[in-house]
């Protein structure tokens, strides 16, 4: 059972530092989804409304824009667009996405948030891991004002379509600039398969070089939750090891030396390290 808790552990880590580090596969292709899904809705919002016809384009707007989204979704992924006022209910946050938004809007009004911020992180949910990454959506330009603006400044039409389509419409009262809400991506994660990517791609031979590689980064570790870190630092004082690198690399050589039925097992459950 202890090793079981190690192993799950070391491939936490194994997970999450590369976020830092070096971005694994599913985080570029995260990316790549939210780039198409935001670049593909613009084009739809601007086809739409270059008839002067705001009402239309809202109407247009909420019978493409979430197909948009899904069709970049894979097998188990969901892509769409999220906000903490939404307009589609189906766009409401999860906790993970409400979270992202509440700090980002922080953010915003420190004057810090800018169109080229991004957050991916690795998370655990339900005993499965997956990549999380999400991309701001701004009020980015005047046009935008037309559905989003003051209630009272809406372009004509607007009032009434949105009561029709959009009854408990929480969606205006935005100012150019503001903080609209964000792109999610969801992905998936299996370990034994990254891990296996990863050593093709790095030409290691084995765990321990990944993980060695890995934790090159100090700055990685300013990615792991405050949790994750607090549970680790608890069982590294246990280990009496001096600091966080000794303490890797011991797990590493359990590892190593570990019965071949903890790989064969696969990775089990993180639950010891989300107390």
């Amino acid at each position: 059972m202890r090793g079981q808790t190690l192993f799950a552990g070391v491939a936490f880590l194994v997970l999450v530092l590369p976020v830092a580090a070096a971005d694994p596969p599913e985080a570029e292709r995260a990316r790549a989804a939210a780039a198409q899904v935001l670049e593909q809705t613009k084009s739809v919002l601007q086809s739409a409304l270059s008839g002067g016809q705001p009402a239309a384009a809202l109407r247009v707007c909420a019978s493409v824009a979430g197909d948009i989204a899904r069709k970049h979704e894979q097998q188990g992924w969901r892509v769409r667009r999220v906000s903490d006022r939404v307009r589609n209910p189906a766009d409401t946050p999860d906790a993970y996405e409400r979270d992202v938004l509440r700090a980002w809007q922080e953010e915003k009004v420190a004057g810090r948030l800018a169109p080229t911020t991004e957050r991916q992180e690795i998370v655990t949910e339900a005993g499965q891991s997956y990549l999380r990454y999400m991309k701001p959506i701004f009020i980015a330009a005047p046009v935008c004002l037309q559905c989003h603006g003051e209630p009272t400044k809406l372009a004509p039409g607007v009032a009434e379509a949105l009561k029709e389509l959009y009854p408990d419409d929480q969606a205006t009262g935005y100012a150019l600039g503001d903080l609209r809400g964000a792109i999610s991506v969801r992905v998936p994660l299996d370990v034994r398969s990254w891990l296996d990517q990863r050593m093709k791609e790095t030409g290691r031979q084995s765990l321990n070089e990944v993980v060695n590689d890995l934790i090159e980064d100090a700055r990685s570790w300013y990615r792991l939750p405050a949790p994750m870190i607090d549970a680790l630092d608890r069982d590294r004082k246990s280990r009496k090891a001096k600091d966080f690198r000794e303490y890797l690399v011991s797990l590493l050589l359990l590892l190593s030396t570990a019965q071949p039925k903890l790989c064969s097992n696969g990775i089990g459950s993180l639950a010891a390290y989300d107390r």
